[in-house]
């Protein structure tokens, strides 16, 4: 374990090849924090034909579907509950920082198992 400082984004396609492995297919969506949405990670999940959660890049479109916007409402939903209970944790001091940096591991593998 190491305490320098990493940047977590190049780690999206290993956790979806793992779960492609696991399961014998990719999920419909990966339900991400703004770190993986890289630009590569993107075109990465469409290549693959998955749904990535969050704002596109640039500027928003002026006309967004009834049925996008829904989806959209949703995949937020989903990923607040995950890290709401992260938010409650740290809040309550019920973890230390060792025990954080499992569960940031853990959030990781939760939200790439929803789908």
């Amino acid at each position: 374990m190491s305490w320098d400082s990493f940047n977590e984004s190049g780690d999206l396609k290993a956790q979806v090849e793992a779960y492609h492995t696991f399961t014998g297919y990719y999920p419909e969506s990966v339900h991400a924090d703004r770190i993986y949405r890289t630009r590569e990670n993107r075109a990465w999940c469409k290549e693959k034909g998955i749904r990535i959660s969050g704002r596109p890049l640039g500027r928003p479109p002026a006309n967004v579907s009834k049925e996008k916007k829904k989806q959209a409402l949703e995949d937020e939903r989903i990923r607040n509950a995950i890290e709401g209970k992260f938010g409650a944790c740290v809040n309550a001091d019920l973890v230390s920082i060792a025990s954080w940096q499992n569960l940031i591991i853990l959030h990781r593998q939760l939200l790439l198992s929803l789908f």
